[in-house]
């Protein structure tokens, strides 16, 4: 897969038109090592902030890359009606995966919990720290290689129950195991986007989770007949919610 010449820049003005501008060390190193560009190369500066796109050039080779704002470059940008995607904290590199797919998938906000039944504890607030420093980076690689004109902020937090109080005000999805879940399908009747779709962990979630979610308004969603990791179970759901608001629209 070959590597857009994208850097995404906070312009911090209404119009940068013939301004210069430096990367940060991660896209400077990104142009200098990997994609090998010099001086007068032209490239795509985003603006995170603003979802806008410009025609830029390497002005200079410095210690951070910096560019010049040519032209707007006329780009869509599209977002996922699951504004946030919450999973409980998964083992081993299941959880940058779904930071990976989740941003090509236009989520906005990424959300990752400690579950009563997860594998994995942050316990160590250092580790916490790099962890969400690495899934940041992840974000911004993933959008950066799918076109995207933002990319998600990623959070933590130490329970379901914590997520929750620090994220209200959107209509609330689960995938669910039981029996009256309902079918992802039934959303096109009554569609209530933007949304937030929270995954539990591979031991799914404990009755006392089930509880808090009910007593805040959330509906339990199956996933269809297929036995899913939770990492797949999370793409499915964000892939399949995307479908069905494109269905709805």
């Amino acid at each position: 897969m070959s590597h857009p010449r994208r850097a995404f820049v906070d312009l911090q003005t209404e119009d940068p038109i013939n301004q210069r501008f430096f990367l940060d060390s991660g896209d400077s190193e990104h142009f200098r090592k990997v994609l090998r560009l010099r001086v007068d190369d032209f490239v795509t500066v985003v603006d995170p902030n603003k979802e806008r796109a410009f025609n830029a050039r390497i002005s200079d080779f410095a210690k951070h890359v910096e560019v010049e704002i040519l032209s707007p470059k006329p780009e869509k940008s599209f977002r996922s009606p699951v504004s946030i995607l919450a999973c409980a904290l998964l083992k081993n590199d299941h959880n940058d995966l779904i930071v990976e797919k989740a941003t090509e998938l236009g989520v906005r906000q990424i959300c990752f919990f400690a579950g009563d039944r997860s594998v994995l504890r942050l316990k160590d607030d250092l580790k916490a720290s790099k962890k969400l420093e690495r899934w940041n980076k992840i974000a911004q690689s993933s959008a950066r290689q799918s076109i995207k004109l933002f990319y998600p902020t990623v959070a933590l937090y130490g329970s379901l129950k914590t997520f929750l109080t620090a994220t209200q005000g959107l209509p609330i999805l689960y995938g669910s195991l039981e029996e009256q879940a309902r079918p992802l399908a039934e959303l096109l009747s009554n569609p209530q986007f933007p949304t937030s779709m929270i995954i539990g962990p591979e031991g799914d979630f404990s009755d006392e989770e089930i509880a808090l979610l009910s007593k805040n308004g959330a509906l339990g969603l199956s996933l269809g007949n297929f036995v899913l990791r939770a990492e797949t179970a999370a793409i499915c759901a964000v892939s399949t919610l995307n479908t069905l608001a494109q269905l709805s629209s």
